[in-house]
């Protein structure tokens, strides 16, 4: 722990302090107390994941860029044996269009970079695992904190951290060589994280028919010529082909604004540029970071539209400062203050907000993509309302929306 808070930032909230067993058992009394020495108490933070990508998306939309989804890279375009740009496809249209640009960045993750990257002897190649998370719902693991322990079978540390209406348990981490889009779970990956809950909070007697679900996803690690996943690192390396394209190989979603900032200072050399900086202090530049609006002055607004106090906060964390739109929206459309299920505090305003300002096209982008929706129904055992898959597209498609009003989210939690 000391390790962990001397390589956290020096301005960070990252204290932490130890624990006799008997403070543990009072702050948990669900942990597994034989044999019990102790604990630690730290700070960590918890975010929706999808919600940090269209938040980070929206903030540099806000700044000018231009942002499209459900856009697929046909073919590249070149011109004296360099990359100038692509061919690209709208898939909600099907029609292709050409895309120029003096530089191309391939950025996609887990997916296989161009030709070329990477491939020289020596040089890193980008690994493949896979990493498994199952939910269960709160009252069969009423914990109060996140809490870190360990897998009985290989000692790996694991996460059990709650949300309102859920707790999600995990991540495991085998290897992997399949296409990255058809990634899935296993019923070895669910016992795995299962029968580790079961021993480390053994009243609650968790098996595999607690879950509610589960899901998998694909971390593209850099390696060198060693194939043990526990030695794969979570380092990003940049990589020009033959072709002038850089591909970013590796990295992992806590160091996206770094690994921006790299890609962006090796485009500026290579091409003799001199990149003018921008300072990016202010709310904009920083999703999930700041409050442009005190927090008790959304909460105020949210009030006077007559939003009763769990929707408020529900929206508070998830759209942050910009909740306080909420409250004009529903002056124009009352009706938008209804519940989509009585099961979970996400309102039908959302929905409309999603479509209009962040892009939403499908019905797993709204339930998914930008709310947890799907989850908290999930955990409570409710059916997604048929309802929302009657959507009709707005006039502006989606993945061609308007800027949204600007803010950040800002979710942060304790951790045990």
């Amino acid at each position: 722990m000391g390790v962990y808070r001397a390589l956290s930032p020096s301005a960070s909230a990252c204290e932490h302090r130890s624990l006799s067993a008997d403070e543990v058992a009072t702050r948990e009394p669900l942990l597994d107390s034989e044999g019990l020495a102790g604990g630690f108490l730290h700070r960590e933070y918890v975010t929706h994941d999808a919600r940090l990508v269209i938040e980070t998306i929206l903030a540099a939309r806000g700044q000018g860029a231009t942002t499209a989804n459900y856009v697929r890279r046909q073919r590249p375009l070149a011109q004296g044996g360099r990359t100038t740009g692509v061919v690209a496809q709208d898939m909600v249209s099907g029609d292709a269009f050409e895309i120029r640009a003096r530089v191309v960045v391939n950025a996609t993750g887990p997916w296989p970079p161009p030709s070329g990257v990477g491939q020289r002897s020596g040089a890193p190649t980008m690994s493949l695992t896979k990493g498994v998370h199952v939910l269960l719902p709160r009252p069969r693991l009423p914990i109060r904190h996140a809490v870190a322990f360990f897998s009985p079978r290989d000692g790996r540390p694991l996460f059990a951290v709650p949300q309102s209406q859920f707790v999600y348990i995990g991540t495991t981490e085998t290897s992997y060589e399949g296409d990255p889009a058809r990634v899935g779970v296993d019923r070895a990956d669910v016992a795995y994280l299962t029968e580790a809950a079961a021993r480390a909070f053994p009243t609650q007697h968790v098996t595999t028919a607690d879950v509610a679900a589960s899901w998998a996803g694909v971390r593209p690690l850099v390696s060198g010529n060693r194939r043990d996943v526990d030695r794969l690192s979570r380092r990003y390396v940049l990589r020009w082909n033959s072709q002038g394209e850089l591909s970013i190989l590796g990295g992992k979603l806590t160091l996206h604004r770094r690994v921006a900032r790299a890609a962006l200072a090796a485009i500026a050399r290579r091409s003799h540029w001199r990149a003018r900086r921008r300072e990016s202090r202010g709310a904009d530049l920083l999703p999930g970071a700041l409050w442009r609006t005190p927090p008790h002055e959304v909460a105020l607004d949210l009030a006077r539209a007559g939003l009763e106090p769990s929707a408020a906060r529900h929206l508070m964390d998830t759209y942050g400062s910009r909740a306080r739109h909420f409250a004009e929206i529903l002056e124009q459309s009352p009706a938008g203050g209804e519940r989509i299920s009585p099961a979970a505090p996400h309102l039908w305003a959302e929905l409309d907000f999603a479509i209009r300002h962040e892009m939403a096209i499908e019905t797993e982008d709204f339930t998914r993509r930008r709310t947890d929706l799907g989850l908290s129904l999930a955990a409570a055992g409710v059916a997604m309302p048929r309802s929302l898959d009657a959507w009709q597209l707005p006039a502006v498609p989606g993945h061609m929306a308007a800027a949204p009003p600007r803010g950040p989210s800002l979710m942060q939690r304790s951790a045990t």
